[in-house]
C-alpha cells in the first residue's frame, strides 16, 4: 500500500502533484506543512491547528528535499513547510537555501522526542514495576537509557562515517539482535564484518582502527543524539527490556512499541521548547500567518 500521494510517482510529476495539492488545501483555507513519513505526520499534526493546517508525507528525507526546492522554483515558498529529520546534516555542517525547510533538533523525530521522563513511562508499562517497587528496586532509568546508548555508539560512528565520506555503503537488513549474539558490545569488528557480509561488491570499507581514530577525533565535540539514529536507539531499548528480570511476561516488546509509545507520550508542552517550534512560529509570523499552532 502506498505511504503518500508521491510513492507511485517521479521527477516533475511529484512537483505537479503537490503543487495541485497545495492548491487544493488553500483553495479550502488549510496551510500545508509536509513532513518524511506517516509516523511523523502521527506526531507533527497534533501541534497545528486542524483547522487551519494539513500535515501530509512524503517518501523520506532526499524526498522531501526534492519536493521543496521544486516547490519553491515555482513561487509556492510562502504557501507550504517542510520538516525534515536532520541526520547527519549538523554534523556534517550541512545547511539548506530554503527559508521554508525546518530540521528537528536532534538526529531525528524519534530522538527528539526521547528523554528520561518519557523512557521511565516506557519502562513502567513493560515492566513488572509494581512488583520492583515491593521488592526495593529501582528503576535507574538514566543508566539504562546510557546502556542502550553505549552499546550502538560504534554502529552509530560507523553510520555517521559512512555518511560523511559517501561511500554509500548498505546497513539496509542490519539486525542489533543479531549483531548482539555475535558479541555483546557491538565492536567495530562486529559491525564490519556484519557491514562487509551486506556489501560484497564494495570498492572500499573502512577498518576499525579507522572508524576508531574517526570517533577519537569526534568524541566529546557533539551532541550525542545528533549522532544516534532513532530507530537503532529504539530497537536496543527494545532489546533491553526484552532481557530485563522484570519484563512483564505479556508485554511482547518490539522497537515498534517503544516509538509508538514514545510518539503518543510527545507532548506539545516539550515540543514548545525545541528550536523547531521557535523556526516554525517565526517563520508563520514572517509570512502572515496567525494563530496556526495547537500548542
Amino acid at each position: 500500500m502506498a505511504n503518500s500521494v508521491l510513492d507511485s510517482l517521479d521527477g516533475r510529476d511529484e512537483i505537479n502533484e503537490m503543487k495541485i495539492l497545495i492548491s487544493g488545501h488553500r483553495t479550502i483555507g488549510k496551510f500545508t506543512v509536509l513532513v518524511e513519513g506517516i509516523d511523523d505526520v502521527k506526531v507533527y499534526e497534533k501541534f497545528f491547528l486542524k483547522e487551519k493546517v494539513i500535515v501530509c508525507p512524503t517518501n523520506g528525507c532526499a524526498k522531501l528535499v526534492e519536493l521543496v526546492d521544486g516547490l519553491n522554483k515555482i513561487h509556492l515558498e510562502s504557501d507550504f513547510i517542510g520538516i525534515k529529520d536532520a541526520d547527519y546534516d549538523v554534523l556534517n555542517h550541512v545547511s539548506y537555501p530554503y527559508p521554508n525547510l525546518f530540521m528537528t533538533d536532534k538526529h531525528d523525530l524519534e530522538t527528539m522526542m526521547i528523554s528520561e521522563e518519557a523512557l521511565e513511562n516506557i519502562m513502567k508499562e513493560f515492566l513488572r514495576y509494581e512488583d520492583m517497587k515491593k521488592e526495593r528496586i529501582e528503576l535507574n532509568v538514566q543508566d539504562f537509557l546510557q546502556e542502550a546508548i553505549e552499546k550502538i555508539r560504534s554502529l552509530s560512528y560507523f553510520r555517521w562515517y559512512n555518511d560523511q565520506s559517501q561511500i554509500k555503503l548498505s546497513f539496509g537488513t542490519l539486525k542489533l539482535s543479531t549483531m548482539l549474539k555475535v558479541d555483546s558490545t557491538l565492536s567495530y569488528d562486529c559491525c564490519l564484518a556484519f557491514i562487509t557480509r551486506l556489501n560484497p561488491d564494495a570498492t572500499f570499507i573502512p577498518t576499525s582502527r579507522m572508524l576508531a581514530d574517526f570517533e577519537n577525533s569526534h568524541s566529546g565535540q557533539i551532541d550525542t543524539y545528533q549522532l544516534l539514529r532513532g530507530h537503532d536507539l529504539c530497537e536496543m531499548l527494545s532489546l533491553l527490556l526484552q532481557s530485563h528480570p522484570y519484563l512483564h511476561a505479556k508485554s511482547h516488546v518490539s522497537d515498534d512499541k517503544i516509538e509508538a509509545s514514545l510518539r503518543l507520550v510527545y507532548s506539545g508542552e516539550q515540543f514548545r521548547k525545541t528550536q523547531l517550534y521557535a523556526s516554525i512560529t517565526t517563520w508563520f509570523e514572517s509570512n502572515g500567518y496567525h494563530d496556526m499552532m495547537a500548542c
